[in-house]
């Protein structure tokens, strides 16, 4: 209802101390020019390539690493979406591009029961980082 300093008045009338309010206002991705326009993350081939119809869309960044730095992340994203642009690299097929996807969906739910409903978008950073490494081929040698 309204605020004085910390005291915080209630609509049923009761009055509370707050330290901190915080407002998680969130947001929800969507791509109206796709015909799914509620993509999730998931169902892109490594979270990046489209797996149905045109797969010169690639979408860098908008999955989060659980931990580590999301900067970094998109940028190798963006490494291997501009190999494969370019013809340096090249996708698997269609149904291997599915399958794909849809094993690795299958997966984050797996590990993540309680959260992966509303986490859609999040990958284990250090696994995540050493794929997209391997396929733009910049992974550093550890011996």
């Amino acid at each position: 209802q309204h605020s004085e300093g910390k005291q915080i008045k209630f609509d049923d009338g009761t009055t509370r101390e707050i330290d901190v309010v915080l407002c998680c206002t969130g947001f929800k991705g969507s791509f109206p020019f796709l015909d799914n326009p509620d993509q999730d993350a998931r169902d892109l081939y490594k979270n990046v390539f489209m797996t149905h119809g045109d797969h010169t869309i690639g979408f860098c960044g908008i999955v989060r690493p659980n931990v580590g730095s999301l900067p970094v992340l998109g940028e190798m994203q963006a490494r291997w979406f501009a190999k494969v642009f370019t013809g340096a690299a090249k996708l698997p097929p269609a149904d291997v591009l599915r399958g794909t996807a849809a094993e690795d969906k299958c997966m984050h739910i797996q590990s993540r029961p309680l959260v992966s409903h509303r986490l859609g978008h999040i990958v284990d950073f250090s696994k995540y980082m050493t794929d997209l490494a391997c396929r733009v081929g910049c992974k550093p040698s550890m011996w």
